[in-house]
């Protein structure tokens, strides 16, 4: 009997050493998972406080570069994000709603499948239609129409960064079409007359498409001002530009793709005044040659998808900037339109359909309403001129020159601005 009541003590004790021995164990087990959290929380803190104080110190050597990446950031996470909408079918209240009132692209799909000129266009239909009308046509030696390009502009001088215009002349369209699809060595030809060439200079071709889009000229309340053909290939891209136009793009052969940035982001163009060239026949080739009297346009020179990214990113820190928003990137296919608000900035690249090699678009023009929107613009440009990101723009500078500058909307463009050359 006093056996097993010994016996009884000694595993009471050796059960409460045992709750002990787990207390103290689980005592040190908290104190390490509170040490750890300790030690988490201030790298924690550590971590933002590095960005905080760049910020502030950002803030306080640039205020205004602080405030429109500030803006940048906040319309992208607020309203853009980084797709573009995919919609069908839009009714005229949604589309004004949701994209117009919003200043925001969207992607229609499907929204001209049932166009004639769907079906039935090819080179052999397009000759017989149209083949012996007068056209205008733009012909430059490496596809970059109204481009930042290296201009020698004497002989034995170093190459100047120039604005080059290309070679404009008029043809038939038949004798566009033989030079396009049977080529030229050096000389690339590309349809892009944005004088509502499609309405002007290609009249029998009207019935096979829509005078305008019925969603849209219910939403704008007005006819738009210039529909455009475009026929072009992948030789042909058209580099970064604004337009003051409401702009929906309707792709019926190949494919576009749209590098996107909003308005707001043209402190990050890296925008230039650049001397005006032309691309003009030189002892049967096509070179650029300065313009006279000189002027200067004021131009983007940047690539989206340059062929060398660290140099790029060196000579435009802005736009490259992994701080700020990628620009939103849309393709463009057949059937497809793309509503592309008002002074949004793009670039434009092109793929050509297999069966045939070309690439056909045509676009209807808007005219914007000059609004708070021009406003704001207005006045995040003016910020970065302040900030000394960009030249003055033209017409804001007090001091007389000989020489005139030009806004990038009065020069021609893919997609873009009207052309008087």
């Amino acid at each position: 009997m006093q056996d097993q009541q010994q016996s009884g003590h000694a595993q009471l004790l050796f059960s409460q050493h045992e709750q002990q021995q787990q207390q103290q164990q689980q005592q040190q087990q908290q104190q390490q998972q509170q040490q750890q959290q300790r030690q988490h929380e201030q790298h924690q803190q550590q971590q933002h406080a590095v960005p905080q104080q760049q910020q502030q110190q950002q803030q306080q050597q640039h205020p205004n570069l602080y405030l429109l990446k500030q803006l940048s950031r906040e319309i992208s996470e607020l309203d853009i994000g980084d797709t573009v909408d995919i919609i069908s079918d839009p009714d005229a209240a949604t589309f004004l709603r949701e994209y117009v009132a919003a200043n925001k692209p969207v992607l229609i799909k499907g929204a001209i499948d049932h166009w004639p000129a769907m079906q039935h266009w090819s080179r052999a239909v397009l000759q017989a239609k149209a083949g012996h009308l007068q056209v205008s046509v733009a012909t430059t030696p490496n596809g970059l129409a109204d481009a930042v390009m290296p201009v020698v502009t004497a002989a034995g001088g170093e190459a100047q960064q120039c604005f080059c215009l290309p070679h404009t002349q008029r043809m038939a369209f038949g004798d566009f079409l033989q030079l396009f699809f049977e080529g030229r060595e050096g000389v690339v030809p590309y349809l892009q007359q944005q004088n509502s060439n499609l309405t002007e200079e290609f009249a029998p071709l009207l019935a096979d498409v829509e005078p305008q889009l019925g969603f849209a000229g219910e939403a704008f309340g007005a006819a738009p001002d210039a529909v455009n053909l475009w026929i072009g290939d992948a030789r042909s891209e058209t580099t970064f530009h604004k337009d003051h136009y409401e702009n929906l793009y309707a792709v019926l052969r190949g494919r576009k793709v749209f590098h996107l940035l909003p308005p707001t982001d043209v402190y990050r163009m890296h925008l230039g005044l650049y001397p005006t060239a032309q691309y003009q026949q030189v002892d049967g080739e096509l070179q650029p040659v300065l313009q006279q009297p000189p002027s200067q346009v004021l131009w983007c020179p940047v690539h989206p998808q340059p062929p060398d990214a660290d140099s790029a990113r060196r000579q435009h820190p802005l736009f490259f900037d992994p701080s700020l928003p990628k620009p939103l990137r849309v393709e463009v296919g057949p059937g497809d339109v793309l509503y592309l608000p008002a002074i949004w900035w793009h670039y434009v690249q092109q793929q050509a359909d297999e069966d045939e090699g070309w690439c056909v678009a045509v676009n209807y023009w808007y005219d914007m309403r000059f609004d708070s929107r021009y406003a704001t613009y207005n006045m995040v440009a003016s910020m970065a001129e302040a900030a000394g990101l960009m030249p003055a723009m033209p017409g804001n500078d007090d001091d007389s020159s000989s020489t005139s500058s030009t806004d990038p909307d009065s020069t021609s463009g893919d997609d873009g601005s009207s052309s008087d050359v």
